[in-house]
């Protein structure tokens, strides 16, 4: 399938069909992207699982869909400085960030436009993922072998199947069980790629992480008293009447350390909601470091985390980052 033929399929299809052929796609890179990074939850996990959320009827407010996309730009690396292995981790960003757009971009108020601006972004979505899957799937296939069944484009035949389901389906069944069901038949992924209990995945992915926060409900701010500290808070899935400002609930993280230690930032917390403990270092990554203090701390060489409750420490590399235009 070429990508004018493509672009011309999705431009054909509804609304709901084409946000959820971007959204299985993007889903199914996953794998790629947490046998590159080691991440089992990540702001690209948090976007394709807020997708899903909105194709169940969930209303989401823009400025969610914005800040998840700022923390996904934030995460895509300059190759120059970390190598070619940060492809993959490039790659399934660059998906999710236009995942965000077709779910919370901002209509020009021409629907026709709109519509097909979505396609544009659904077209460079299924050309990104299938490079991203068929070079995994390559890396773990000895190419000419035996154990290869010359099927390159694996991604790709699988989209298409897609396509000519959704041609057919109605909106009330595209549901996330509903795109599981799409399969092109074990045999056909070739000895080794198979798997009877998963039509979803037809390689291996690590288990889902337990409980993963969703970013965009929590939000970080600072007071002094008297010295300066800093505080997450969980917040409302509804904003205030100007649509831009989430509802602040109660804090669960609190952080009276934040200091820079020639290359080393020394971060200590409390937890304060027991639900987060588990997720205290992620919120500080995305909300403190990312978020809130932006890149004045991104010079450093390492973080050292201090739960000041179990009196335990924890050193890292420091995360890794780009200068993105949403946070700079």
């Amino acid at each position: 399938m070429t990508e004018d033929s493509l672009l011309s399929r999705l431009s054909m299809l509804s609304e709901s069909a084409l946000s959820g052929f971007a959204v299985a796609c993007v889903e199914r890179s996953l794998p790629a992207y947490e046998r590159r990074t080691g991440a089992r939850w990540s702001p690209v996990h948090n976007a394709v699982a807020l997708a899903w959320h909105t194709m169940e009827g969930a209303s989401i407010s823009g400025l969610r869909w914005m800040r998840v996309r700022a923390m996904i730009t934030r995460s895509m690396l300059g190759i120059e400085t970390y190598g070619p292995d940060v492809q993959t981790n490039n790659s399934v960003a660059a998906s999710a960030r236009l995942l965000t757009e077709i779910f919370g971009y901002s209509g020009s108020g021409d629907p026709s436009v709109d519509r097909r601006e979505r396609a544009e972004r659904a077209a460079w979505i299924a050309h990104d993922v299938r490079d991203t899957i068929d070079s995994m799937i390559r890396e773990e296939t000895s190419l000419g072998s035996a154990e290869w069944d010359g099927s390159e484009n694996v991604e790709g035949e699988w989209q298409e199947a897609l396509l000519d389901a959704l041609s057919a389906a109605t909106a009330s069944k595209l549901s996330r069980p509903w795109f599981e069901s799409i399969d092109l038949g074990d045999a056909r992924w070739g000895r080794g790629l198979s798997s009877k209990d998963s039509r979803w995945f037809p390689w291996e992915r690590s288990p889902p992480a337990e409980g993963p926060p969703d970013a965009t409900l929590f939000l970080a701010g600072i007071s002094k008293s008297p010295k300066i500290k800093y505080h997450i808070y969980a917040a409302s899935e509804s904003t205030k009447p100007d649509g831009r400002t989430q509802v602040v609930g109660a804090e669960v993280l609190e952080i009276p350390e934040m200091v820079r230690v020639e290359n080393q930032a020394r971060i200590s917390y409390y937890v304060r909601d027991e639900s987060v403990f588990d997720w205290a270092e992620y919120l500080i990554e995305h909300l403190l470091l990312g978020e809130l203090l932006m890149h004045r701390m991104d010079s450093c060489e390492t973080v050292r985390f201090r739960n000041i409750d179990l009196m335990s420490k924890r050193v890292i590399p420091y995360p890794p980052h780009s200068l993105s235009e949403e946070d700079a």
